[in-house]
């Protein structure tokens, strides 16, 4: 996804990829790995440069932001844009990604200093959790005021815009 910041500037949101090449096989394949976020100047419409980027998680790690513009949280006075995310990483010595956490992430982004990560709003996760539970993972970010809301299937979260501490949950 692509989003306008200014007259001369794109963020996108999609995944970080690589070209790897499987054993017995010529080919290479495409893989993805955690989301990205970058930041573009395409004051230079022919040449766009990217000057700014960010990954989150590994192979695995998803965002319904890649697909639907509408999972976007944004408050342009204050820079700030964010997401729900789901992460995975892979630990040392395995094979695959694995199950991390879910929840938000807000950043600030500008021309002037691009990509600052400003709140982490994952949830907190049992150990022995091995997948995401839709029930409380977030699937909107929005504000209204001076807090931030962010809304599950079974609970809301406000914070502080400006602390982005927690100030209280409704569960149902």
């Amino acid at each position: 996804y692509l989003h306008p910041l200014g007259e001369s500037h794109l963020i996108g949101f999609g995944y970080e990829t690589s070209s790897v090449v499987p054993v017995g096989n010529k080919e290479p394949v495409i893989q993805t790995e955690g989301i990205k976020i970058s930041l573009f100047d395409v004051s230079d419409f022919a040449n766009p440069k990217e000057v700014d980027t960010e990954v989150i998680g590994g192979q695995g790690t998803y965002s319904p932001i890649v697909y639907d513009h509408h999972a976007l949280f944004e408050h342009s006075e204050k820079n700030l844009f964010g997401f729900p995310v789901i992460i995975y990483e892979k630990e040392e010595g395995q094979e695959y990604s694995s199950y991390k956490q879910d929840g938000g992430m807000i950043y600030e982004i500008t021309a002037e200093k691009g990509i600052v990560l400003k709140a982490n709003l994952l949830n907190k996760v049992n150990q022995s959790q091995q997948y995401e539970d839709w029930g409380t993972m977030i699937h909107r970010l929005i504000y209204s005021d001076n807090s931030i809301f962010t809304i599950g299937l079974k609970e809301m979260k406000s914070y502080h815009m400006d602390t982005f501490k927690e100030t209280g949950v409704l569960s149902y």
